[in-house]
């Protein structure tokens, strides 16, 4: 059976061109190259290299040969390099959007001051999310809800104000909340089905028969946010996803009379594999949310689910 000491001996003279090249670079001497390439063509069955007194050159087939070699040497280092990050320091952080966006980059930079942990990190939908927990593709997951919804809250969690946000055109001249029907006759950006905020979005647009504006729709929050920056309309998003923008001008937050439950982010998700690394990177989930609402107080509220342990 053809083994990778074959196949990287293959591949190194292909690279190199030399067989003293080759066996140099893998630390072996230039007969074990040779007695391993001789091996492979004798269990091919076929020539892979040319061998004459002014060089070497490789058949079609050696090249074909070569070729695959690469890509199960590649897949090999692959797979290694995933087993050996994931038995000792990665954790695989899944987030909604708003966490991402609000406080990812502090649980990022945090981490990065603990040299034994890695985080890969997995922005998405909360149908997006929960496959990947149901599957055991995460370890530490954080989703998004309304008050009312039931949660399985783990340790901490934070709450967004949530506003209707659109370019300074769409703010109205004389000031007032937006009433249904004006937010009715407006252009707006929504959301899938699939977002937490899309019902109680809907249910304040269809209690009015107004004619309704432009309607456009996206389906991820940083999409939004590039979609009212261009001018596309106004949405109900939590306000400190774009303070920066709100303090800027870039974007207005519009009032409106009929208000929406602020949105909820909670960690809903610990695995109990490497239980204690992925409790750490919890606790530093924990110091960047808290962090990053405190100086945010007045678009956002932390609080712990569980005592301190």
């Amino acid at each position: 059976m053809i083994n990778f000491k074959q196949l990287e001996a293959l591949y190194w003279v292909r690279q190199l061109g030399n067989y003293q090249k080759a066996a140099d670079r893998i630390s072996v001497t230039q007969p074990a190259i040779s007695a391993r390439l001789a091996t492979m063509e004798e269990m091919l069955g076929a020539r892979l290299i040319d061998r004459t007194p002014g060089g070497l050159g490789f058949t079609r087939l050696g090249l074909e040969v070569a070729d695959h070699a690469e890509q199960m040497l590649l897949l090999r280092d692959g797979m290694l390099e995933t087993v050996r990050r994931d038995s000792k320091t990665q954790v695989r952080v899944a987030m909604v959007g708003p966490a991402s966006t609000c406080w990812g980059e502090r649980l990022l930079v945090a981490a990065r001051d603990e040299p034994d942990i890695s985080l890969e990190f997995t922005v998405g939908s909360n149908v997006q999310i929960s496959r990947d927990i149901q599957s055991g593709t995460v370890d530490l997951a954080f989703l998004s809800a309304l008050p009312h919804e039931e949660t399985s809250t783990r340790d901490f969690g934070m709450d967004f104000e949530i506003g209707w946000v659109g370019a300074p055109n769409f703010a109205p001249a004389d000031g007032k909340p937006l009433t249904v029907s004006q937010l009715r006759k407006s252009d707006l950006v929504l959301y899938p089905p699939t977002s937490p905020l899309y019902s109680p979005v809907q249910s304040i647009l269809t209690t009015s028969s107004t004619q309704s504006g432009g309607r456009h729709f996206a389906n991820s929050l940083p999409t939004i946010c590039d979609m009212l920056r261009q001018g596309y309309g106004m949405s109900a998003i939590p306000l400190a996803v774009v303070q920066d923008d709100i303090s800027s001008g870039r974007l207005v937050h519009v009032p409106a009379e009929e208000k929406i439950t602020p949105l909820t982010i909670y960690c809903s998700h610990v695995s109990r594999q490497r239980e204690a690394l992925v409790r750490r990177v919890l606790k530093l989930a924990q110091n960047a949310a808290a962090d990053f609402c405190a100086a945010n107080s007045e678009t956002t509220r932390f609080y712990r689910t569980t005592p301190p342990g």
